[in-house]
């Protein structure tokens, strides 16, 4: 009983002398150069325990070096205070259980890494309900390898396929938002490889397609659904996730205004087609601030770090989604 009572109290004397003697730095990053960390306007090696800090005075970071290396428990969080990120350390590189929080506090994702590497199991989840997932992966070697299923914000199930050192190989279907097939083909090291069948929302077959190492090899055109749009601002577009983005075209007389940007095309096997995007959706804001055009947006997402909770309108329909 004594022994047990005089380990519980060294646990405790460590943790708080960890907690009490954090070096408090009023700088947003530790030095970096050449791959190791030094203390601030010094050429010393960073040691022990660290606490940076936003420009409002809240905690930024807390992380421990040894050396001038991370090793051991690093969190990272928002200037308003939210967690956004915890996992540990070893010889400065991630290795262990790693999870990432959306600005609401709920779970983003989680993960284990390997030797600064993605290794297992990994699971993304709905910005608002907690127990949805939008991806499920698996990673060996810090590369997608194996089963792959991606779902929509309603836990419909919208990519399923299967990937093999980081490209996606063997068979592929994705599937609209009201579980209606969208895609069905077959990749081979990455490439496309055989038939390929795309469909409309209401299950009308769009196209049809032959494809050898990538290259199409035949083609059929079905049925279409047009659109006589005129943009409001030239034909100027962005990429954002696998979603081509222009500014909002005039004659769509939307009820919510012009302010925001029109999806104008979704890359197949996509984030963006992973997270339910289609053509003609809306997007109105990100992570809840309003934008008013594509300019605007390219400047909110472009060298952020995601993921961005976008509110997207979709025949008079609000929802969100959670992009990376």
């Amino acid at each position: 009983m004594k022994n047990t009572l005089l380990v519980l109290l060294s646990l405790t004397m460590i943790l708080f002398s960890t907690s009490a003697f954090a070096k408090k730095v009023w700088v947003k990053e530790i030095p970096n150069r050449n791959g190791l960390y030094y203390e601030p306007y010094s050429t010393t090696l960073a040691n022990g325990q660290y606490e940076t800090y936003h420009n409002n005075g809240y905690l930024k970071s807390s992380e421990y070096f040894i050396k001038g290396k991370r090793a051991g428990l690093y969190e990272s969080y928002e200037d308003d205070g939210q967690l956004i990120e915890r996992g540990t350390y070893k010889d400065g590189g991630k290795d262990g259980f790693w999870r990432g929080f959306y600005y609401n506090g709920q779970l983003s994702w989680r993960v284990t890494y390997k030797d600064g590497k993605r290794e297992g199991l990994y699971e993304s989840y709905h910005l608002f309900y907690q127990e949805q997932l939008l991806e499920k992966s698996t990673y060996k070697d810090g590369e997608l390898d194996g089963p792959y299923e991606a779902y929509h914000n309603d836990g419909q199930l919208a990519v399923r396929t299967t990937y093999k050192n980081g490209e996606p190989d063997g068979p592929y279907v994705s599937y609209h938002k009201d579980g209606q097939l969208y895609v069905r083909t077959t990749y081979k090291d990455g490439e496309l490889d055989g038939p390929y069948e795309e469909y409309y929302e209401n299950g009308q077959l769009n196209k049809r397609e032959t494809y050898k190492d990538g290259e199409i090899a035949g083609y059929e055109k079905y049925g279409r659904l047009t659109d006589s749009l005129v943009m409001n601002n030239g034909p100027e577009t962005i990429t954002f996730s696998g979603a081509t983005l222009t500014n909002i075209p005039v004659d769509l007389n939307l009820r919510g205004g012009s302010k925001g940007v029109y999806v104008s095309a979704v890359e197949i096997g996509s984030e963006a087609q992973r997270v339910g995007l289609v053509k003609g959706d809306i997007i109105r804001s990100i992570n809840r601030r309003d934008f008013q055009n594509l300019e605007n947006f390219n400047k909110l997402t472009k060298g952020g770090d995601g993921p961005f909770a976008l509110s997207v309108e979709r025949n008079g329909n609000t929802f969100y989604v959670a992009i990376n």
